[in-house]
């Protein structure tokens, strides 16, 4: 009974002696190179860490970088609403109409003028809406009339359609008609600007 005691009691003080002493005991084992690699601050393989154990709260702030990120890990829907602007998003990969502008030439007409609708498709040409502006020297330099429609003093109208003189060679001519639509207009008409804007909606 006395020796168990006593092997309690020496039992006992090396369990105090190590507490109190296991930083020294630590810097030792890093000394002599028989601590364990992770002892040292060195980096914990995978294997190692339990399943789900590291939270947000054990990463610094910062630390993720681009490089630690596996390729489609971010998803859309890891990606708050309405985050995203302009500067992070490529245009090229969007679904957006495209948007062109055509102008005619300047000069005096009777009935009709030409514009050339260079680079559009037939495919483009059935996905896309024509808006039609034009000005004359009747009046102010930033006036636009839109075409359809009645022009200056309601002394003629406007009409326009889309022709072509070959496969891709697509043209819009604007002819100008009597106000009622009858006939053409005899009068000659000096047209100072004529602007064609075609949007076309991306293949399906």
């Amino acid at each position: 009974m006395i020796r168990t005691r006593a092997l309690l009691g020496v039992t006992s003080a090396l369990i105090t002696h190590l507490r109190r002493h296991v930083v020294g005991y630590l810097a030792l084992a890093l000394v002599l190179g028989i601590a364990p690699a992770y002892a040292a601050g060195s980096m914990v393989g995978s294997a190692q860490i339990k399943k789900n154990a590291v939270k947000s709260r054990h990463i610094g702030n910062g630390q993720v970088t681009t490089t630690d990120l596996k390729k489609g890990a971010v998803t859309a829907s890891k990606v708050r609403p309405n985050s995203l602007t302009g500067a992070q998003i490529k245009e090229s990969t969007l679904a957006i109409p495209k948007v062109r502008e055509f102008y005619g030439t300047p000069g005096t007409i009777t009935t009709t003028t030409t514009v050339q609708l260079t680079g559009l498709t037939k495919e483009e040409v059935d996905r896309s809406s024509f808006l039609v502006f034009y000005n004359t020297a009747a009046e102010s330099a930033d006036s636009w009339y839109p075409a359809p429609g009645l022009g200056s003093g309601a002394i003629y109208n406007t009409r326009w359609f889309i022709g072509a003189t070959g496969p891709g060679a697509y043209y819009l001519t604007l002819r100008f008609t009597t106000p009622d639509g009858s006939g053409g207009y005899a009068s000659q008409i000096n047209l100072t600007k004529l602007r064609v804007v075609v949007t076309t909606l991306p293949a399906p």
